[in-house]
């Protein structure tokens, strides 16, 4: 297929269907209440992240200031 046309896939992959069929990537394995717990860790880890790249961004901003006024 070209662009913007699914993936052929053949009928081994359609019956097993992760979502993930024709691609590098595969099915973590986490199904329920581990799936819960997984995305609230990776949702914490987001913003935190989020949190660290917003202060970083401020003391770059700052220093770009003091650095024009030739502190």
């Amino acid at each position: 297929g070209g662009v913007g046309e699914p993936a052929a896939r053949d009928d081994a992959a359609a019956s097993t269907d992760d979502g993930f069929g024709g691609s590098p990537f595969e099915s973590a394995g986490v199904e329920g209440e581990d799936l819960a717990a997984e995305v609230a860790e990776l949702r914490r880890a987001v913003k935190e992240q989020s949190e660290r790249l917003d202060r970083q961004s401020e003391l770059i901003e700052r220093l770009i200031e003091e650095l024009r006024r030739g502190r």
